[in-house]
């Protein structure tokens, strides 16, 4: 039997979430004494499977990956005592962990991205992680893992009663006889109005430093601020527990080239491109009032403004359009006709909402944004198919070019 030669060494990767930066890390190899030569893997881990079977992202992955991702599930998920782990001699509060199968190098970011998209409730572990095992004359064997968390025990399991208090009051609100897009909708107007987009943090020279939870599920609906990936991570927890598949979706705002993060789920059976960050108003604008302008879009459709980065984990295709919001609600118009407008803005201001959210195809967007800005004219085609008494109120509009929607909002 050939004997290999395996050499200890130890490096770790600094994985910064991929909101701002999206980029990987990789500091200098630092090879360990011999007498830190690996030690016999564990496999006695607590069994959670139950809880992570169905997440979108551990079902495309290896056995092997799969394995080790129950092992780091069972580790936070059993961590009660605050521990430090060390990276390149700096102590963080953490967990490491023996992983059950090796793996090599570029499996350790597979599994970590996997791992934390998959997870928006571990909304404490850090953006840095680390490995380390031994190298014989094939490859890296990864055995070690390590997470790193920004909250102690304590902060942790207060923050997460907060967090599921959140969570159950927008849950509990459900309408009872709500299918999966009546659901999903439900879930992204509250986030919308619990949440305004952090533009502190994302505007500091250090995003993540100046305020980890803005990108986490705790941070939007509990802090009620967020960055992108808070939206995100936040979007997803609440499908989630509402029974919706989802994951997350890293890419770049195609036109500044800025890196990005949206979700990805699954209505009906059809996957759709969310973006919950982009339906959201600015905090300090008070005619940028939440839109549905990225409420499940194709891949043709959300390409039109977003590029979606290659090493995102369990990704599908997009290709439904039942799902969208204007199509589901009738509110995809493909008419120059003012009357034909009015009636169906009647239709949404006689149920009392204060936000008339109308797309239109490309042939007809020109002459819808005419109409809008003629307030009069306009008022003349709704008012024809009002009751009660009822008239159209004054509004201020958003139009998005990119989609040919127009919005308005009451006054």
């Amino acid at each position: 039997m050939k004997n290999l030669k395996r050499i200890a060494f130890f490096f770790y990767t600094v994985w910064i979430l991929a909101v701002l930066s999206g980029c990987v890390t990789v500091l200098p190899e630092q090879p360990l004494p011999a007498s830190s030569a690996p030690t016999a893997i564990s496999a006695a881990v607590s069994d959670y499977s139950a809880e992570f079977a169905d997440n979108w992202c551990y079902k495309t992955l290896s056995s092997a990956l799969q394995n080790d991702y129950a092992v780091l599930y069972a580790a936070v998920k059993d961590c009660n005592v605050d521990k430090n782990v060390v990276i390149s001699g700096t102590p963080y509060l953490g967990v490491e962990i023996k992983l059950t199968d090796l793996l090599n190098s570029d499996q350790t970011k597979i599994l970590f991205t996997a791992f934390t998209q998959d997870n928006p409730a571990f909304f404490y572990i850090g953006n840095t992680y680390s490995y380390g095992g031994y190298q014989d004359e094939n490859d890296r064997n990864i055995n070690t893992f390590c997470l790193t968390f920004t909250m102690s025990v304590k902060e942790r399991q207060d923050a997460a009663v907060k967090l599921d208090a959140a969570v159950s009051a927008i849950e509990g609100g459900i309408p009872k006889d709500a299918d999966e897009f009546g659901k999903e909708l439900w879930l992204h107007d509250r986030l919308m109005e619990k949440t305004v987009y952090d533009d502190q943090t994302a505007n500091s020279g250090d995003p993540y430093a100046a305020s980890p939870n803005a990108f986490t599920a705790y941070g939007a609906l509990v802090e009620g601020k967020a960055v992108c990936e808070g939206y995100s991570r936040a979007m997803e927890l609440l499908l989630h527990k509402s029974g919706i598949a989802c994951t997350l979706v890293s890419g770049e705002d195609k036109k500044t080239g800025g890196s990005h993060m949206w979700d990805m789920v699954t209505v009906d059976g059809l996957n759709y491109h969310l973006d919950p960050t982009w339906d959201d108003g600015a905090a300090d604008d008070p005619a940028s009032y939440y839109r549905h302008v990225y409420f499940n879009l194709n891949d043709t459709e959300i390409q039109l403004t977003h590029t979606i980065d290659n090493d995102n984990v369990g990704i599908s295709s997009c290709t439904g359009e039942d799902a969208n919001y204007y199509r589901r609600l009738g509110l995809y118009l493909d008419t120059y006709d003012s009357d034909a407008i009015g009636q169906v803005i009647a239709g949404v201001v006689e149920t009392g909402n204060d936000r008339v959210d109308l797309r239109f195809s490309p042939a007809t967007y020109g002459n819808a944004q005419l109409l809008v800005n003629n307030f009069n004219r306009l008022s003349d085609a709704v008012n024809q198919y009002l009751t009660g008494g009822q008239t159209m109120w004054e509004y201020i509009y958003q139009t998005d070019d990119d989609y040919g929607t127009v919005t308005l909002f009451k006054k």
